[in-house]
């Protein structure tokens, strides 16, 4: 496997995409992110960014074996410009953007338990139920 530092832009697409949602959602619920007593809010989106960004870049130095030389991630803050920008993903493209985080920020042996972990699950759960056809399709066979 691989992994490198995903773009600032690409976080900031992942968390905008988690307050708002995809393009063609009609049934997005925003998903908690750490516990359910953190819901996520305009006023908690820097502290998933900054996770975010955490374990993206812990993901590379375990990589990588430059723990001890590894750049410090950069301080995040979400844009706030961002806050009046509808969203710009269909769900499609936002479940591969998520599946790249994913896969850039899973190397470290902290990952699996990580509250970021969870929240990229709980954001994938979210993604998928605004599916076309997913209301509808039958739920047990």
């Amino acid at each position: 496997m691989s992994a490198y530092i995903v773009s600032e832009n690409h976080i900031d697409a992942l968390v905008h995409l988690a307050l708002f949602g995809p393009i063609n959602a009609t049934n997005f619920h925003a998903p908690y992110f750490s516990d359910p007593s953190r819901k996520l809010e305009v006023d908690t989106v820097d502290i998933l960014g900054r996770e975010m960004v955490s374990e993206n870049y812990a993901s590379a130095a375990a990589r990588y074996a430059y723990r001890d030389y590894a750049p410090a991630p950069p301080a995040y803050r979400f844009p706030k410009r961002l806050l009046a920008t509808p969203p710009a993903m269909t769900t499609v493209e936002a479940l591969k953007a998520l599946q790249c985080y994913e896969y850039q920020s899973n190397e470290h042996e902290g990952w699996k338990d990580s509250a970021t972990r969870r929240f990229c699950d709980q954001l994938k759960d979210a993604l998928i139920r605004t599916l076309p056809g997913y209301d509808p399709a039958p739920w047990s066979l």
